[in-house]
């Protein structure tokens, strides 16, 4: 029994073997059938719902190139203001945060200022009473008496911050002086993209070497500005026409 067995075993076998050398192909079609059951199975495994196209994939670069651009536009560097240059303007800066805001030192809050080009203040302050200005030799009631025909009205905060207006503190200086640092921040706010400053903006105004005595001595020790002219106080800028109609 047992040999009939293996003898009929053994002709299976050779009857598959002689199949095969008679159709090679379907070994071939073995494998094919094999390889495509593990491919069908690998992609039910995988999530293609998670694929992202390439136009999601860009427009996640462009949101993750957004983000960066707000984030470096949120803290721009400080606006700095080099006295060498600009002594009155830096002296006007003293004059607003240690004498009209009463401000204890280089940190105070009253150092920065919020960016807004259309706020349009300047009718609001000293330099905008009149037309012409205060400072002109034109102006019926110069202050203070010019001295000289280029003379212009200084306002810090400028009447492109929030915090300018009828809060700046204003004095007359030279013409190229007023005009060349007007520019300078018109640079710093204007600068090509991605680093313009944009309205709303906060920005921390320093200065490079003030005067170590004066109206800016509390820029470098809190509670020594002596807050006399040339940055005069506010009771000393009303209009006299002002004075004689109260």
């Amino acid at each position: 029994m047992r040999y009939t067995a293996l003898f009929t075993a053994s002709l299976a076998l050779l009857s598959f073997l002689s199949r095969i050398a008679a159709e090679p192909s379907l070994v071939t079609k073995a494998v094919d059938t094999v390889t495509a059951d593990k491919v069908d199975g690998f992609e039910d495994a995988v999530d293609t719902s998670a694929a992202i196209s390439p136009i999601e994939a860009r427009a996640h670069d462009d949101d993750a190139n957004s983000a960066a651009l707000v984030a470096r536009q949120a803290v721009p560097g400080p606006y700095n203001i080099p006295c060498r240059l600009f002594p009155n303007v830096c002296e006007n800066w003293c004059y607003y945060v240690f004498c009209h805001k009463h401000g204890a030192g280089s940190n105070s809050a009253f150092w920065t200022v919020t960016v807004n080009r259309t706020a349009g203040l300047r009718p609001q302050s000293e330099c905008g009473r009149l037309s012409p200005n205060k400072c002109s030799v034109l102006s019926r009631n110069p202050w203070p008496p010019n001295r000289a025909a280029d003379q212009d009205c200084d306002e810090q905060p400028k009447n492109t911050n929030n915090e300018g207006g009828a809060n700046a503190a204003t004095r007359c200086m030279p013409r190229a002086e007023n005009r060349g640092e007007g520019s300078a921040w018109s640079a710093y706010i204007n600068k090509p993209a991605p680093n313009r400053v944009d309205d709303g903006t906060k920005v921390k105004v320093t200065l490079e070497a003030p005067p170590p005595l004066g109206v800016c001595a509390s820029y470098r020790v809190p509670n020594t500005s002596v807050c006399l002219p040339p940055a005069r106080p506010d009771e000393m800028n009303v209009d006299q026409d002002e004075v004689r109609q109260q």
